[in-house]
């Protein structure tokens, strides 16, 4: 199967009925892409800014993710064109799928992520980290790097804007 995504499908989450939405297709999923977004990198003293998420079509390969904004500050807001929705209610909606051992979470530089859930009270389980096996499959060979943007470049053929 081609996995294959548009940019344009991907969410803005900015209310309690998306949030269902994409917690209900968090369940559904054979596994879920999770990322977090943080004030910095000190994993001890930053702050969760928001959480990304992304599910495939087993069928079709299509590749549909969503961004939830949790604590953007008012510069950060566009001008309020969005808003934040807070932890607790992301958390509420998430945890389940976060916490539960049969669903693979797939992160990229996972220790950094799990430390973050873990100080906000959601530990992750059955964690597979993108990162780490980049490195096992090519520690030596692949001058490119282990990066997200690299590996989605050489792996899907994908480049940010």
């Amino acid at each position: 199967m081609r996995l294959h995504f548009d940019q344009k499908q991907f969410e803005l989450v900015q209310t309690t009925k998306q949030l269902s939405q994409w917690a209900k297709r968090c369940r559904e999923a054979k596994a879920v892409c999770v990322d977090t977004e943080t004030t910095g990198l000190d994993v001890m003293t930053v702050d969760l800014v928001g959480v990304a998420l992304a599910v495939c079509d087993e069928e079709s390969g299509l590749i549909e993710a969503c961004y939830i904004p949790i604590a953007h500050s008012k510069r950060a807001m566009d001008g309020g064109k969005f808003w934040n929705i807070g932890w607790a209610e992301v958390r509420e909606f998430l945890k389940p799928v976060l916490a539960d051992p049969k669903k693979p979470k797939v992160l990229h530089n996972a220790l950094y992520d799990m430390a973050i859930f873990e100080r906000y009270g959601t530990p992750l389980v059955n964690v597979h980290d993108s990162m780490f096996m980049s490195y096992s499959l090519s520690a030596a060979s692949d001058t490119g790097g282990h990066g997200m943007d690299y590996l989605a470049k050489k792996y899907l053929g994908h480049r940010d804007r």
